[in-house]
């Protein structure tokens, strides 16, 4: 019960942060997370919750990256280890501060992302978008700046989405 109404406060504090950064200078908002060593920073609109880990349910000859599946609210979603997904890093544990980011309704495939943390809303100035050229990691849309000289990876909900080693998780 205490995690829900922490989970509500979280929400509420995150809904406030998004009308006061709505009408601030250009650039955009985005959810920062962290994903093995790297921070990652993914578009709002990519996203629809973010919850702590629920109960997983493994599944067998899958890819080290396929953590298992979730039942929330009805719906499985296919839950993805974007370090190891991503960077080929090691499983990530799974702590009090482990998120799973899932996926918006609009991308049509329910998945979620398991994340290391949650960062926080961090502004990015869209200038600063190298746009994938020279990126160290394929799967992300390229790289960006916050407002504190920070370097974070972006990932492309929609392009993972459509990847097709993402729909391929049997070994």
């Amino acid at each position: 019960m205490l995690d829900r109404i922490r989970l509500v406060e979280f929400q509420k504090r995150l809904a406030a942060r998004l009308q006061s950064t709505a009408h601030t200078a250009p650039g955009r908002s985005a959810l920062g997370i962290q994903a093995g060593e790297e921070r990652w920073e993914c578009d709002l609109l990519d996203i629809s919750e973010v919850l702590p880990v629920p109960a997983l349910v493994a599944v067998p000859h899958t890819k080290p990256w396929f953590r298992g599946l979730a039942h929330l609210r009805g719906t499985f979603y296919s839950i993805v280890d974007l370090a190891v997904f991503c960077t080929n890093s090691s499983i990530t544990l799974i702590t009090v501060e482990s998120r799973i980011i899932l996926a918006s309704p609009r991308l049509t495939i329910p998945f979620g992302l398991l994340v290391s943390r949650v960062l926080g809303l961090r502004r990015f100035e869209e200038s600063r978008n190298n746009g994938g050229k020279g990126d160290k990691f394929p799967r992300h849309a390229g790289e960006r700046v916050d407002e504190s000289g920070v370097v974070w990876r972006t990932i492309d909900m929609t392009r993972l989405a459509g990847d097709p080693d993402f729909s391929q998780a049997a070994n």
